[in-house]
């Protein structure tokens, strides 16, 4: 029996070795696929990133190109009807020059954001949020949408502020969507930071209706959309959660919440940021 058994017992150790390396190299290849698999994530997400980058640009742009282009077709009627005058020359140059500035500027902003992106340095929240204003201030005009900033403390932080940027325009552009495709009439995002010693805390919240219960856990998750294809591909989110936990080394949470504002109730989508200072 004993002779058996050890007999048994080395050609069950032979077996259990064999199914070892089988599901060690299986093991290996599942993994080496998942890299693959966000590597090509990753790329799509670029290219949806570009889109929306140009799609913003385009927004910001559309408005003082016009007002250039009602300003110099005015300069030439005055001229061409002999009613030219010295102060409609002057206000009309001022407001070219003005908008010009303000494109450059545009320009500006937006190059920062792409070439800058992983520029990791101190910085202070405000910049940051002075800067999402400036980005957001057309589709927030054109869309009658509230922006309401509330920062607690004068919060200096050191990591990768056009990261962070990116990730609260994606945010902010999904709300925007949303009150666009349920034609909600009160439109107001709310942007709260705080912060402690050792963290800091970002809360965005809507007045969009929320997200459906069922929905809530799939929020993050690679190509998930409630919205038509065409509208969304669904990668924004999830990115915005692999750049939080991955290179913020923070975390990312989502919630409806119902709240009072200007004495009426409203219920949102509310997103929880949390990042360490240093």
């Amino acid at each position: 029996m004993k002779k058996t058994l050890l007999k048994t017992i080395e050609e069950n150790k032979e077996k259990i070795e064999s199914l070892k390396i089988k599901y060690e190299n299986k093991l290996k290849n599942e993994i080496e696929n998942s890299k693959n698999k966000d590597k090509i994530i990753y790329q799509q997400s670029k290219l949806t990133s570009m889109k929306e980058l140009i799609t913003n640009l385009a927004h910001q742009w559309r408005q003082p190109l016009s007002v250039i282009s009602v300003a110099a077709t005015s300069l030439e009627l005055y001229e061409k009807s002999g009613e030219l005058k010295k102060e409609d020359l002057l206000k009309n140059c001022i407001l070219i020059n003005e908008n010009a500035q303000y494109l450059s500027q545009t320009i500006e902003n937006f190059s920062d954001m792409v070439e800058k992106r992983r520029t990791k340095k101190i910085y202070r929240i405000e910049d940051a949020m002075d800067i999402i204003q400036k980005l957001t201030a057309t589709f927030t005009g054109m869309s009658n949408i509230n922006l309401i900033l509330n920062i607690k403390d004068d919060i200096s932080i050191y990591g990768y502020k056009y990261e962070l940027i990116q990730i609260l325009l994606n945010i902010l552009t999904n709300s925007k969507e949303v009150f666009e495709i349920r034609d909600i009439k009160d439109r107001y995002i709310f942007l709260d930071i705080n912060s402690d010693e050792k963290e800091f805390t970002i809360n965005i919240k809507d007045t969009a209706g929320g997200i459906e219960e069922k929905n809530l856990n799939k929020v993050f998750e690679p190509y998930f959309t409630t919205k038509h294809q065409e509208v969304n591909t669904g990668l924004g989110l999830y990115i915005s959660y692999l750049i939080i936990k991955n290179n913020l080394k923070g975390k990312i949470e989502v919630s409806n919440e119902e709240f009072e504002y200007k004495n009426k109730n409203y219920k949102g989508a509310s997103f929880f940021i949390t990042l360490p200072r240093t």
